[in-house]
């Protein structure tokens, strides 16, 4: 091989070894990504839902537009655990087929 396609290739000039070869085209390990481990890809949203409850609490931002989360959560499990929502829910899909249906 010319030195200079030698160098362009491994980025190093100068004759290797077999054994300095194996290292350097050797097939690395796969890392894991840090956001993967551990749960670490809650901590933006936890930080962006704690941010804007916070937000909504000292008044900074208009709860009539912007509920807090803990608004919304309380407002959920109402709906949630009286039935009402099985019955918006029902009448959202049957809206939205209709619409499908008539194209």
């Amino acid at each position: 091989m010319v030195p200079s396609a030698q160098k362009r290739i491994t980025g190093f000039s100068g004759p290797f070894s077999e054994k300095k070869k194996a290292f350097l085209f050797a097939p690395q390990p796969k890392r894991r990504l840090f956001w993967t481990g551990n749960g670490l890809g809650w901590i933006l949203p936890a930080i962006l839902l704690a941010g804007w409850e916070i937000l909504a609490r000292v008044s900074l931002i208009d709860t009539s537009l912007f509920s807090s989360p803990s608004q919304i959560g309380a407002e959920w499990w109402k709906i949630t655990s009286n039935g009402e929502l099985l019955s918006h829910l029902e009448a959202t899909s049957l809206r939205v087929l209709s619409g499908f249906a008539i194209g």
